[in-house]
């Protein structure tokens, strides 16, 4: 069964409560009525062809710029292969350099060994 309330029970505070978050809230949503109803008077009469138009020319920017992005990245892709092959390349001719100087000590070595047999001879 429905719980049937008295009409003539006494105001309780929760009634209070409740009366005075209704007029809180109204005054909330009427200052947002009072600030759009400026923002309307401020803005005027809005012209949607015009508002269309200005979204187009927009979206065609972002568009530009995003083409723009994509093919910045690409050639920061480019360029970063370039680096790894550069730094790949860097260290193969270092290994080479190093095996030459040992190459050339050997060689150094084995000359100096010939010179002192032939001093010694």
């Amino acid at each position: 069964m429905a719980k049937q309330t008295d009409p003539h029970r006494a105001v309780e505070q929760t009634d209070l409560q409740i009366v005075e978050r209704a007029i809180a809230d109204h005054e909330k949503f009427q200052a947002n009525l009072f600030t759009l109803q400026r923002i309307l008077k401020e803005i005027g009469v809005l012209d949607i062809a015009v508002v269309r138009r200005d979204y187009g020319a927009e979206r065609g920017r972002r568009d530009a710029m995003r083409e723009q992005a994509e093919t910045a990245q690409q050639q920061l892709r480019a360029l970063e292969k370039q680096i790894a092959d550069k730094r790949r390349e860097l260290v193969e001719t270092e290994a080479t350099i190093k095996d030459k100087i040992r190459e050339a000590q050997l060689f150094d070595a084995s000359c100096e060994n010939l010179r002192n047999l032939l001093r010694a001879a």
